[in-house]
């Protein structure tokens, strides 16, 4: 056998030995040794706890601001859409605006006055029940005079998009509308 290939085997039979004697030597019962902790460790440790905290939040919160803007994207886009006239992409859009946040409820008053405009009043009507309900709520949960203002005019315009879709099959329903968007 070569010399050198034997030297290592004898080196690595050597360590082995050692670590073999070590962990014989160390009683069955005795405290895992540990490394002293002292007050600048614990500072460390505490900081880097405090940074991983710091990171974690802020991710968070950057994840949320994308969401938010993809919601705003897509908003814009079924706005666009609605605009040109291209109705399936507004009925597209929504589903995914309202999966991503059930509080874009503008979302729901876009499928209302899509269907409208294509002519579907029976979907438009749905739609706008909806769209009523979901302000509705909103109205519950957003009490500042600000808020309720604007929620209350969005209301009105509701009442009346619904009146509008109401107003060839059902015009007892469609007078109803008008007056409580008054």
């Amino acid at each position: 056998m070569n010399i050198g290939i034997k030297f290592q085997l004898s080196g690595l039979a050597g360590v082995l030995f050692t670590a073999t004697v070590l962990a014989q030597a160390a009683p069955k019962n005795a405290p895992p040794q540990t490394k002293k902790e002292t007050p600048k460790t614990v500072e460390d440790e505490s900081t880097q706890k405090i940074w991983d905290s710091d990171v974690e939040r802020v991710s968070k919160e950057i994840a949320k601001l994308r969401l938010k803007l993809k919601i705003k994207e897509d908003e814009r886009l079924a706005i666009e859409a609605y605009v040109k006239g291209d109705y399936d992409a507004v009925r597209a859009l929504v589903p995914e605006i309202l999966k991503s946040d059930p509080e874009a409820i503008e979302a729901n008053e876009y499928l209302a006055a899509a269907n409208a405009q294509s002519g579907d009043r029976k979907k438009a009507i749905a739609g706008y029940d909806l769209a009523i309900e979901s302000r509705k709520k909103w109205l519950e949960r957003h009490t500042t005079p600000e808020e309720q203002r604007d929620g209350i005019k969005h209301l009105a315009v509701l009442f009346g998009n619904r009146g509008i879709a109401r107003m060839m099959d059902d015009p007892r329903g469609a007078l109803e509308d008008y007056d409580e968007a008054l």
